[in-house]
């Protein structure tokens, strides 16, 4: 919706704010928190109305003159006393009103007093001047006449005394209420209070729970498309989707993945069975109609308890307006369920993304392509297209952080799945993660994106982790931030506890066709630290939700493997074998058990059998082509032995050049130290193996029982620096799992 007004317009800017990042990022970071938190509640209070920040500037409008420049008297003496160093510029003039965005020259002319302004200092135009220059209390001085950039005409300027001024008394209008009305009015309200508490009363008795007494949790589920035109679903989708991201940023809530809800698009099920399954006491449901350049969205929220909405509204708006729809409805659910949003949670819940339409509607179309390759991985097409729609996004708008952010996440995607050993799109996640937070601090996805870069750099897990914070800080919904602080944890800083506390957070968030990974995860960390029937619990729980057999047993096979029982292990994966015998982390484990027990019959076996799995699907995965290489030579069939050998040689080596995570886990040492020793070469390959040792803090269950197992390292055994070595990891194992049992204790677990 357009309109045009003659309002008074503020810009404010902290001056030496991106030196002050430079040398002390926390400092700056503290420092726009505490700008932020004044200019809000001092906007309000003088009747103003905070548009937008712009990394350290912010921009406000006011309808009355004289308030926009009291509120900038109280904003710099505020500042002042907490050391922020700030400089505003004040202009009155005729702005356009587009998209709850101003618009227009009167909007540039102020963005250049403030410009103008010194440090500390409130700069402000003939035209603000004319209107409090009557003003007793304000006290003005005459500048100069300026030729600002970009403005036709030259600018008069004033400066206004900070130190002379002084500020309206506000409430002076409460002084002149009776004594006779104050206890009329105290009157009626003890009187309401009274009714209130019986009601209260009376609704307790009858079994009745207040708000206050449920969990604030809620699930968002997928929005009907009501148009006529079925290809407009990207757009009801990413209206759902933002509109969820907008309620995770509040909290106070517990709002459930995404991913959680896409099994209830078309479902049969009540409101009741569905907020059972996704352990929440709320449900948010609504309709999309989009028309030409109108939309019509429909929400309400519903208590599945009582199968009934507490609250519902219809919106009927330009295309122009559908952020300030999501930012209300967000704000109008956390009002019903009592919610707290932060000022820092409603400043992001109001940005608008992106000033442009158009961008914002190719964007959702990238979006959406993108979610179907994660669903399908196979669609290439889909993904292709979706990053050229990202770039065509920003190409109608330059300044739109989420499309820099989606674009990344397509690079992160590309390196994983297509292009593991290059180095191109990793590098570009840094300058495209870097370039959003430059047009929206507050992005949590940015911080996401961050931390899976710094993830994938030698000695970057800090920077990861405190990114990944930064994230959570913006974000404490951000289930796949938690699944990552739990690898990192378990994986990197050998920290079981945290790893296992993240995964409980991403298993309470995330009901998805993800969620059996998740609990097969914490399996792992069972499994890691020698609680295995803790381990299988937690798989078991897994295969009743998914019921992948295969999987199932594979992972039980594991568990025996980390408890040191191979041929149990073996059975358990054999199971699974029979029910898929092309099922490739299924072939890689009898691959594994079959080495443990040194079973040459079948590691040739399923050494073919694998190399089949790889030729079909086209892949190229080296990390077990040594164990090919073991029982291909094993079988007389040297050749093709030394062919594998190096073959992992090169990239064990490579991987350690580059700083992947499979070097950064120590896999391509350990790896490169078995094809040594089978070699010979001994001195080389406990070398490699000391570096594991001494560079690892923990050892898990499995890691030990397949080091003493490893037909590689037969050479070895009798070697006093080998036997120190494993006797290192059993003492790392037993003293990490010491401490974790002691936790789960105090838990109640075990």
């Amino acid at each position: 919706m357009k309109d045009h007004r003659l309002i008074a317009i503020m810009f404010t800017d902290i001056v030496g704010y991106t030196a002050l990042m430079g040398k002390d990022e926390k400092k700056a970071q503290a420092m726009i928190r505490k700008n932020r938190e004044i200019q809000l509640s001092l906007i309000r209070k003088y009747n103003g109305r905070f548009i937008k920040e712009m990394g350290d500037g912010t921009m406000a409008s006011f309808s009355a003159v004289s308030n926009a420049v009291y509120c900038a008297i109280e904003i710099q003496k505020v500042c002042k006393a907490e050391e922020i160093p700030l400089r505003i510029g004040i202009h009155q003039g005729e702005v356009l009103i587009e998209n709850k965005d101003l618009l227009g020259d009167g909007v540039n002319i102020a963005a250049r007093i403030e410009q103008a302004a010194e440090k500390g200092c409130i700069y402000i135009s003939e035209s603000v001047y004319n209107n409090i220059k009557n003003k007793a209390e304000i006290k003005v001085f005459f500048l100069e006449e300026k030729t600002l950039k970009n403005v036709e005409a030259p600018v008069k300027l004033y400066k206004v005394s900070i130190e002379e001024s002084s500020l309206p008394e506000l409430d002076r209008s409460l002084n002149k209420i009776s004594g006779s009305s104050i206890k009329i009015g105290l009157s009626i309200l003890i009187a309401a209070i009274v009714i209130l508490l019986s009601v209260l009363y009376v609704y307790r008795k009858s079994g009745g729970d207040p708000i206050e007494d449920i969990e604030r949790s809620i699930a968002v589920l997928p929005f009907d498309n009501e148009s006529a035109d079925e290809s407009n679903i990207y757009f009801v989708n990413g209206m759902t989707e933002d509109i969820r991201n907008n309620l995770a940023k509040i909290g106070d809530l517990r709002v459930i993945s995404k991913t959680s809800v896409e099994k209830y698009r078309n479902t049969t099920m009540s409101v009741k069975e569905i907020a059972d399954e996704l352990d929440v006491s709320f449900l948010l449901e609504g309709t999309v109609l989009k028309e030409g350049n109108k939309v019509k969205i429909h929400a309400q929220l519903i208590n599945p308890e009582q199968d009934d909405h507490i609250w519902s509204e219809t919106y009927i708006k330009d295309l122009l307006d559908v952020f300030i729809v999501q930012s209300e409805i967000a704000q109008s659910i956390a009002d019903n369920l009592h919610a707290i949003i932060t000022p820092e949670a409603l400043r992001i819940i109001e940005t608008i993304p992106s000033s442009n339409i158009t961008a914002y509607d190719i964007f959702l179309r990238a979006r959406d392509l993108h979610n179907q390759y994660w669903l399908d991985i196979t669609n290439s097409e889909a993904f292709e297209e979706a990053i050229l729609l990202y770039h065509r996004a920003l190409e109608f708008d330059s300044t739109f952080a989420k499309a820099y952010t989606g674009l990344a996440l397509a690079f992160l995607d590309k390196h994983r799945y297509l292009n593991y050993l290059e180095e191109d799109y990793l590098d570009s996640l840094l300058h495209l993660s870097d370039l959003a937070l430059s047009y929206d601090s507050l992005l949590d996805e940015a911080y996401y994106v961050k931390g899976r870069y710094y993830g994938s750099q030698e000695d970057g897990f800090n920077e990861s982790l405190k990114n990944y914070n930064k994230a959570l800080d913006i974000n404490p919904n951000y289930v796949e931030v938690y699944r990552r602080k739990g690898t990192i944890a378990a994986w990197v800083y050998e920290d079981y506890i945290e790893a296992i506390k993240n995964d409980r957070m991403a298993i309470k968030l995330d009901h998805s066709i993800l969620l059996p990974n998740t609990l097969r995860d914490m399996s792992d960390l069972y499994l890691d630290i020698g609680f295995f029937d803790e381990a299988k619990k937690s798989v078991t729980q897994a295969f009743y939700i998914d019921n992948d057999s295969v999987l199932y047993f594979t992972k039980l096979a594991w568990i025996h493997m980390g408890a040191g029982e191979f041929r149990e292990g073996f059975n358990e994966a054999y199971t699974g074998y029979q029910l898929d015998s092309m099922n490739g982390f299924n072939l890689i484990t009898l691959l594994m058990i079959s080495s443990s027990l040194n079973d040459i019959e079948h590691g040739y076996y399923f050494s073919m059998k694998l190399l089949d799995f790889f030729n079909i699907r086209n892949l190229t995965t080296p990390n077990d082509f040594h164990r090919f290489g073991y029982f291909f030579w094993q079988k007389g069939y040297n050749e093709k032995a030394e062919y594998y050998f190096n073959e992992q040689v090169k990239y064990c080596e490579e991987s350690i050049r580059l700083g992947r995570s499979y070097a950064k886990m120590y896999g391509a040492h350990y790896d490169l130290a078995c094809i040594l020793a089978f070699k010979g070469e001994n001195d080389r390959a406990l070398q490699l193996l000391g570096e594991i040792n001494d560079n690892k803090g923990f050892f898990n269950s499995w890691y030990i029982t397949q080091f003493e197992n490893e037909p590689f390292f037969e050479a070895l055994r009798d070697d006093e620096r080998y036997r120190k070595i494993l006797g290192d990891m059993k003492a790392k194992y037993h003293k990490e799992r010491k401490r974790v049992q002691q936790w789960l204790a105090q838990e109640g677990q075990v």
